[in-house]
């Protein structure tokens, strides 16, 4: 809408030929102090899973509150899709101010402003706008700017700048309202415009020229035979399911008088072609909005207002085949009535877009934001439901409706979280928790539009399962097998065990033994996995010593003499224990035992070591026990209780040699001569 739009309204007043639609202009409507509607919630379609999954689109509210968040209250902009920059871009129109020369993006789900390049088309609003894909950005034309001036310009805004393109030949007569689209069947391939009107103080002209525009050529006209009636604030879109664009309704001549139209015609093959007027169609009406939607298969008509009733319109229609259907009568329900609304598709059709427009009856222009889309919901589902601690979880989540790419996060109950974006639609995630307990876990699912959908899933963790390794040794001998059982506990049979020894040597049962073949120290392992999947990990530390080794070390043995016997061990584990066999009836269990011989003579002394893995050696010596020698002096016993034979014979030679030596001295102690 703009100024023009209340001079038509004004004109056909004083002509009394209809009242037209309403308008806003500095001084008018839109100064009448109304407060601004509430932004509305979502119809005919949730944000929120429910307990089935949707297949129809439905309208969803995505007005963000706050400043700055999206375009001022906005009418008869101009907006289309940029499949170049996967954006939707809103241009000019009535903001209050009229006209307008702000330019925003609508892009993940959020409106972005762009307006301040230093290059940027004059204020405008009831401007066409279409995306070119020859030209690789949007197509901008025409519209009424500041003092009601009439435009013929040509803008393309691509790569996020405006260009002047009006400079490539001749081009359609300045004017607003006209319809434009790209049309892409073979025979086009370019953008289509069609009509649009200009007005002056009771005057108003429209016109039925048809015009396409290609990159370095510029505009061209068609000579397309029988053409629809002139008209303005028309609604005009290409069906890329059936290549043809379709051309419905808007500001023009009833007979002699100016109305407002419910004429349908389809352009291809170079000419338009009347739709059956006989059909059933939607009721007359201008500056409505017209774009192809995928899912319902065809061209949906939203809003408009009636120029004989004057009242904007609360339906919505879709073209497809040929022929119209009431998606209002079929349960589709729409966002609040309004004219001067702008809406495109994406690129793919998978969407729409509605911003803002007008209300006619209490001139209150419009800021809210929708979508047109299948609704959004996610699932979310773990294996196994019911965990336990340390055990790995997997995790599925399915996406269905909205628009890819979609954004998840994640929580898992217990602070643990995960996030992923792409296109989908299952995603997988892996997740282990730590802590026992019910947890609930949520995931919510954003769309490329901001849509979001969420979906629970509770999860009960046990303790899960728990293990010790109960070795019957700590410390070996080498070749001494070592037995070792695992204890293990879980709320699920155990279904494996692998061992590993340190020696490169593994077991697979519940108890084992094994033997090392090398001394050192090595770590044992132990992971049990029980029927859930959940695992249990346990580690012991074993010792291995070399076999043992044992000598027998004594001191000299005399008669009536402590034998003094010692164990000299190496290797082996201790502790110790030793069994002598002394030679003479007599054994010992010290390891270093005294032992007293009761007469001389050799005696085999043997000594077995046996440590406390079961290892064992053995050492055998020949002990000798000597006579003891004769007394080294006098003797001071006065009563010996035994003398020997030798000691009587000794004394009597002694006595002889002594009576010989007196009786020598006697006789003069002269040898015989």
């Amino acid at each position: 809408m703009s100024r023009t739009w209340v001079v038509v309204t004004t004109v056909l007043a004083v002509l009394a030929l209809s009242t037209g639609f309403s308008g806003a202009a500095p001084g008018g409507r839109l100064a009448s102090g109304h407060a601004p509607r509430a932004d509305a919630v979502a119809l005919g379609a949730s944000d929120r899973p429910g307990p089935s999954v949707p297949t129809t689109p439905g309208w969803i509210n995505l007005t963000s509150p706050g400043v700055g968040k999206a375009p001022p209250r906005t009418y008869a902009g101009s907006m289309a899709y940029d499949a170049a920059d996967a954006e939707w871009i809103l241009f000019g129109g009535c903001d209050p101010s009229c006209p307008s020369n702000q330019t925003w993006a609508f892009v993940h789900g959020g409106w972005v402003n762009l307006t301040g390049e230093s290059r940027v088309p004059p204020a405008r609003s009831s401007a066409s706008l279409t995306y070119d894909p020859n030209a690789g950005g949007l197509l901008l034309f025409g519209g009424v700017g500041r003092a009601s001036v009439f435009l013929n310009d040509t803008w393309l805004f691509r790569g996020g700048l405006w260009t002047n393109v009006s400079d490539l030949g001749v081009a359609p007569s300045p004017r607003e309202g006209a319809g434009m689209t790209f049309d892409a069947a073979a025979d086009v391939n370019g953008s289509l415009l069609f009509g649009g009107c200009v007005a002056g103080f009771l005057s108003i002209g429209c016109f039925n020229d048809t015009w396409l525009w290609h990159p370095g050529a510029g505009w061209s006209p068609l000579a397309t035979g029988d053409a629809p009636p002139p008209r303005g604030l028309a609604m005009l879109a290409y069906d890329p399911s059936a290549s043809y664009t379709l051309l419905f309704g808007g500001f023009g001549v009833c007979g002699s008088v100016y109305c407002s139209l419910s004429d349908s015609w389809e352009f291809h093959s170079g000419a338009w072609w009347r739709v059956n007027p006989a059909a059933a169609h939607p009721p007359d009406r201008l500056a409505a909005g017209l774009a192809y939607d995928a899912p319902l298969g065809g061209l949906v008509l939203v809003g408009g207002v009636n120029g004989t009733t004057n009242a904007d319109l609360a339906d919505s229609w879709l073209f497809s085949s040929g022929s119209w259907t009431n998606l209002s009568a079929a349960g589709l329900a729409l966002p609040p009535v309004r004219s001067g609304l702008a809406l495109a598709g994406s690129a793919d059709g998978a969407v729409l877009l509605l911003y803002g427009g007008i209300v006619d009856a209490t001139s209150t222009p419009l800021g809210d934001t929708w979508v047109l889309e299948t609704p959004l919901t996610v699932s979310f589902t773990s294996s196994p439901s019911a965990a336990e601690r340390s055990q790995s979880t997997s995790w599925t989540t399915d996406v269905a409706g909205g628009w890819a790419p979609y954004a998840l996060l994640l929580t898992f109950g217990d602070g643990g979280g995960a996030s992923a974006v792409g296109v989908g639609p299952s995603f997988s995630f892996g997740y282990s928790y730590n802590l026992t307990g019910t947890w609930l876990a949520t995931v919510e699912a954003t769309d490329a539009m901001g849509v979001r959908a969420l979906a629970t899933h509770s999860v009960s963790v046990s303790a899960g399962p728990s293990v010790m390794i109960q070795p019957s040794l700590r410390a070996t001998d080498v070749g001494i097998a070592v037995a070792m059982a695992a204890l293990a506990s879980s709320s699920a049979p155990i279904a494996s065990y692998a061992w590993t020894f340190g020696d490169g040597a593994v077991g697979t049962t519940g108890n084992v033994s094994h033997a090392y073949t090398v001394a050192g120290t090595y770590s044992v392992s132990l992971v049990t996995t029980d029927s859930v999947g959940a695992d249990a990990t346990a580690t012991t530390t074993i010792t291995v010593n070399p076999l043992p080794l044992v000598s027998i070390g004594l001191t000299s043995a005399v008669s009536s003499s402590a034998v003094a016997l010692l164990a000299q061990a190496s290797g082996g584990t201790a502790p110790f224990s030793y069994s002598w066999v002394l030679g003479d009836g007599n054994r010992s269990t010290a390891a270093g035992p005294t032992h007293v011989y009761a007469s001389p003579g050799d005696y085999n002394v043997q000594l077995w070591l046996n440590d406390s893995a079961g290892g064992s050696a053995h050492a055998a010596s020949s002990v000798h026990v000597s006579a003891a020698p004769p007394p080294s002096g006098p003797n001071t016993s006065s009563t010996p209780t035994s003398i020997p034979g030798w000691y009587w014979g000794a004394l009597a030679g002694i006595a002889i040699v002594t009576i010989v030596g007196a009786v020598w001295l006697l006789r003069g102690g002269r040898p015989r001569r």
